[in-house]
Parts: structure tokens; C-alpha cells; sequence
């Protein structure tokens, strides 16, 4: 997406994710295949890697993907909505401050359940519309016309119940993390 291409130089100065929820609620294993999902400059996969087999990232910002491969993270150019991985390929997808971005969410769920192992699970960290710093994310994203479609932590996991997922919310501050098993 050429539209975050402009942001790839200071991405990681203005994008700071809640890295231990994040690894506390995806619980990473040594034996996991990793696919992190809108996973831009490559900060999480960076993180994530030493503890998994492997990580890779899909994104649509080649100029974002350009600073994750300078951090030795495997890279893969697209989007979720059309992945070019082999069925059952996946133990752990992440998803963070990612999915409102997504144009087609429903064909991107179908993508995501496709490249999960049937043990896998999904975890996605997101700004919640309701909270104040919630509404803030969401007026700056709209002032910079990203046409984002932000849900609320309740409507997130009626979308994945809907799609066939089990779902945990986890709650904090701005934002809030779901994790999703078949």
C-alpha cells in the first residue's frame, strides 16, 4: 500500500505496540511458524523471532518491508485478503494495529482460517474506537484519509465467532488485543 510507503522512515518512532500483551496473550512456542500480518517495518517479527522456528511478514508497503528485511525478518509483499501461502501453513498469525486497515475483512478472515493450522491461533492488537485515545487514532487515521474501519473489542469478536473462531478479549488502555482458535 503506497499510502504507508511515506511513513516506513518513522514508523517505528510513532508506532510503539504492547509488546508483552502481545507475546503474553500469543504465548510463542519454539516449534511455531509465524505469519505477522500488516506487520510493516518488522518491529514485532524482529522481536518474535528468536523465541519461534520461524516468522515472516505480509504487508503491502514495499518501502515498510525494506526496513523489516534490514532487521533479518522474511518478507513477503501483498495483502490479507490474497496470500500466497500454502493451506495449514501457520501456528501463530498476528494481526497488530493492522486489521482496520484491511478494505475486504471478510476475505481476509477466509485467508486467515485457509493458512491456519487447525491447532493455530490468531492475535490481533487494535485501537478501540470507544476509549478517548481509541477516537483520537481514529480521527488522525481519518484526517490522513486512510479509510480505516476500526471495531470495538465486542464487534471484532463477533466477526471471528461468525467466521468459525473462539475468542478472549484482552482489555487495556487505548487499545486491546483478541485471540481467535478454531
Amino acid at each position: 500500500m503506497a499510502r504507508f510507503d511515506w511513513l516506513a522512515h518513522c514508523y517505528d518512532i510513532i508506532h510503539k505496540p504492547p509488546m508483552d500483551e502481545i507475546f503474553a496473550v500469543a504465548k510463542p512456542r519454539n516449534t511455531d511458524h509465524v505469519l505477522d500480518i500488516g506487520g510493516g517495518t518488522g518491529v514485532v517479527a524482529a522481536k518474535m523471532q528468536t523465541l519461534v522456528r520461524e516468522v515472516c511478514i505480509l504487508d503491502p508497503s514495499a518501502k515498510m518491508l525494506a526496513k523489516a528485511k534490514a532487521r533479518k525478518v522474511k518478507t513477503f509483499l501483498g495483502s490479507a485478503e490474497e496470500m500466497p501461502f500454502a493451506a495449514k501453513t501457520f501456528d501463530l498469525i498476528l494481526c497488530t494495529d493492522a486489521f482496520h486497515h484491511v478494505e475486504n475483512k471478510e476475505q481476509a478472515l477466509l485467508e486467515m482460517r485457509r493458512v491456519l493450522k487447525p491447532t493455530g491461533r490468531i492475535v490481533f492488537e487494535e485501537y478501540n474506537p470507544a476509549t478517548f485515545g481509541g477516537r483520537l487514532i481514529v480521527f488522525i487515521e481519518w484526517l490522513m484519509r486512510f479509510h480505516s474501519k476500526f471495531y470495538t473489542p465486542y464487534k471484532l469478536a463477533k466477526l471471528l465467532n461468525q467466521h468459525g473462531f473462539k475468542t478472549t478479549i484482552r482489555d487495556h488502555n487505548r487499545s486491546y488485543l483478541v485471540k481467535a482458535t478454531l
